[in-house]
């Protein structure tokens, strides 16, 4: 009977968008992320979102202009990146990035006073979210909270670098993210957000921690199409025309849609992984494993800010699935 079911929802896309809808539409409600700032409890969670889907998916299908808007803003939920985020920040910015608005996760190291200076010139956007299992309700604060000031918005983690290998709908040969999505949404009118797939990067044979950033240690990585998990993609998106931002996708207000760099409707398979495998224009590096010892202080000590405990913290099968170094990849030490 399932299969009957799961074969009709696929075949009606209105259907299969109306349930989707009402699946993810509470998401983006203060009350419900507000909610999560007291409890832990998935029942009381569960029972806010319900209450308040209906009324916010009838803001599916209301889109407005929202002029004034600037820039390109990356969303970060991070907890004790401090050895590393001042290397994110210093490329992203070189890729045309304005601005970061960053939700410290109660973090135990040095992360805020890495920042200072960045929050001090007006570049990071600091603030502090409390609790577990916490990326989703960072995504959709940020995207409330700001989605009448930014042009652009996108949503990526700490350990992963995005950058502009060939710009092919126009960008003056520059490698300006900023460039390239102004450049693909005038190409694409129909555009909600640009998935963009990651390529995974494993321990380049490093036990212990490197001297050094993550881009010169971390070289070498999965081929394109011989790993799984390079299927996974993550969103940059007009805020103006989504609703609700997920972990990899969002969901796009009516008559707009989630497309890959080639424009290209993306189809997800289980919500968050890709049918194609698509980095030609742009990619996003993902240093998922970096060294063992690091695995094992940070992402094992901290737990997931999607899934709490789960497999890829409470094992080291994880670290060990994701430790792929087929080749050697240097291509974004150019973008330094």
């Amino acid at each position: 009977m399932w299969q009957k079911i799961r074969a009709m929802l696929k075949k009606n896309r209105f259907i299969l968008t109306f349930v989707r809808l009402m699946k993810n539409a509470g998401e983006s409600c203060p009350l419900v992320y507000h909610c999560r700032d007291y409890t832990q409890n998935d029942f009381v969670r569960t029972l806010a979102k319900i209450l308040v889907t209906p009324y916010c998916a009838l803001k599916w299908f209301i889109v407005r202009e929202r002029p004034g808007r600037e820039g390109l803003a990356f969303v970060l939920i991070a907890k004790n990146e401090a050895t590393y985020i001042k290397e994110w920040l210093d490329f992203h910015i070189k890729q045309g990035v304005t601005k970061f608005i960053i939700y410290d996760n109660e973090s135990t190291d040095n992360f805020r006073e890495v920042l200072s200076p960045y929050i001090d010139a007006g570049i990071v956007i600091y603030d502090v979210i409390k609790g577990k299992r916490r990326q989703r309700d960072a995504y959709n604060m940020a995207l409330n909270t700001y989605r009448d000031k930014f042009k652009y918005m996108g949503f990526i983690d700490a350990d992963e670098f995005v950058f502009v290998r060939n710009n092919t709908y126009g960008g003056g040969g520059t490698n300006s993210i900023l460039t390239f999505m102004d450049d693909f949404m005038a190409a694409h009118p129909n555009a909600g957000g640009l998935g963009i797939n990651w390529l995974i990067f494993g321990s380049s044979h490093h036990e212990k921690k490197p001297e050094g950033g993550v881009l010169e240690n971390f070289t070498m990585c999965a081929e394109k199409d011989s790993f799984w998990q390079n299927r996974f993609i993550k969103a940059i998106i007009d805020p103006a025309r989504v609703l609700v931002q997920f972990v990899h996708s969002p969901t796009c207000r009516k008559g707009y849609y989630y497309l890959d760099e080639n424009g290209e409707i993306i189809k997800l398979i289980s919500g968050t992984l890709s049918e194609q495998v698509h980095f030609d224009k742009i990619r996003i590096n993902h240093y998922f494993c970096k060294s063992l010892e690091e695995y094992i202080a940070i992402k094992q000590a901290r737990g997931d800010v999607f899934f709490g405990r789960s497999l890829k913290n409470t094992t080291l099968d994880f670290f060990y699935d994701c430790d792929r170094n087929d080749i050697i990849d240097t291509e974004i030490l150019s973008r330094r």
